[in-house]
């Protein structure tokens, strides 16, 4: 089984980053939170990975989803099921 990282790219006091925390913690899912206007080094892996700035961002198992959008969020949670099963 592998374990895939889910990491989710927030920044503070985002009302959309604080409803795709609300949305993963209600799938039961572990992930790294990364906020990256204290965290140079988070903005920095943000932007190598998705090529743009935009929070939330969440990032897992080569899937990404830019802005909190449920149905696509459960699209990358279901890629990293099929991941973590091989």
């Amino acid at each position: 089984m592998n374990k895939v990282t889910i990491t989710l790219f927030t920044a503070d006091g985002c009302p959309h980053c604080e409803a795709g925390r609300l949305f993963l913690q209600s799938q039961g899912v572990d992930y790294l939170e990364r906020t990256v206007m204290t965290d140079a080094t988070a903005m920095q892996d943000m932007l190598y990975l998705l090529g743009r700035a935009e929070v939330p961002a969440l990032y897992a198992g080569y899937q990404a989803a830019i802005g909190f959008d449920e149905p696509r969020w459960l699209e990358v949670l279901a890629h990293v099921r099929e991941i973590e099963r091989e």
